[in-house]
């Protein structure tokens, strides 16, 4: 399975690097094929051994995400208005333009918010129905405030074990349906 990677990858930010590191190892593990929207695509793609392409090209984005069986949007504080309403409009656009073109997508260890009341509506809007693992209680309790229900899984970044696969939370580590 082809997986793209949606987050705030390629911007030197040790803990959006550590988390693509974890989630491409796992994919990786799993037999898959971890592609990563990046702002620096060939340092990425070095870093992870993984294909890796740009973030803000819409004719890369489109085809990629054509390319895709699934697109993971995250990890790390993604769907949040808080700094900027720009953030919360290019992830859930990326969920959107998966969805109109046939795609799987789910919302993976994310934290969810600050949300903005109209900020609440769009993520509400564009998530409903997609499998959603958040990495804390608070983001499923953002959650349950809009009507969607949530597992929490955990934040990949520290799961890491040198030279390792992701360690199980709980017993094992939540994977949208499908992706086993």
């Amino acid at each position: 399975m082809r997986v793209l990677v949606s987050g705030y990858y390629g911007f030197a930010n040790g803990g959006d690097e550590a988390i693509a590191l974890s989630i491409t190892r796992e994919l990786r593990r799993r037999g898959h094929t971890p592609v990563l929207l990046s702002a620096d695509p060939p340092k990425t793609a070095r870093l992870y051994g993984c294909e890796a392409a740009p973030r803000l090209q819409p004719v890369a984005l489109a085809r990629e995400l054509q390319r895709c069986d699934l697109l993971l949007s995250g990890g790390g504080g993604l769907l949040q208005d808080k700094t900027s309403a720009r953030n919360l409009t290019y992830y859930l656009g990326l969920i959107r333009l998966a969805r109109l073109l046939g795609r799987r997508a789910a919302v993976f260890n994310q934290s969810i918010g600050p949300l903005s009341e109209s900020g609440g509506q769009r993520v509400e809007r564009a998530i409903a129905g997609l499998p959603l693992i958040v990495r804390d209680e608070s983001s499923r309790q953002t959650l349950a405030a809009l009507g969607l229900a949530a597992q929490v899984g955990g934040d990949p970044a520290l799961l890491l074990t040198p030279g390792a696969s992701v360690q199980k939370v709980g017993g094992r580590w939540p994977w949208p349906h499908g992706v086993t």
